[in-house]
């Protein structure tokens, strides 16, 4: 959660400086589009919620990821949620898992 989350069928948000290179590499392979968080941004970043192919919730603070996000034509849902940052743990931790139909 903290390094690689899907975010549509075709699309994932990772942060290259925590994923090996031979993962990188497979997820191009894949035809997945990897979309890099940027090193301003919160570490737990990647860890946010799709609720839907091509929607995200995410933390606000992610602004400069926010921005990629929104350019690569992914719906963005910002919310509050700096301070739950500090009890360790990110958007998708504090979630239940959801059933979703296949895509």
């Amino acid at each position: 959660d903290g390094a690689f989350t899907m975010i549509d069928v075709d699309t994932a948000l990772v942060s290259t400086t925590l994923l090996p290179h031979w993962f990188l590499e497979e997820l191009k392979a894949r035809g997945i589009r990897a979309i890099d968080i940027l090193p301003e941004d919160d570490a737990f970043t990647p860890n946010c919620l799709a609720v839907r192919p091509g929607r995200v919730i995410i933390s606000e603070t992610s602004e400069a990821t926010l921005e990629r996000l929104d350019k690569a034509g992914i719906d963005v849902i910002p919310i509050a949620y700096k301070n739950v940052y500090a009890s360790g743990g990110g958007i998708h931790c504090t979630t239940a898992p959801l059933i979703r139909d296949p895509v």
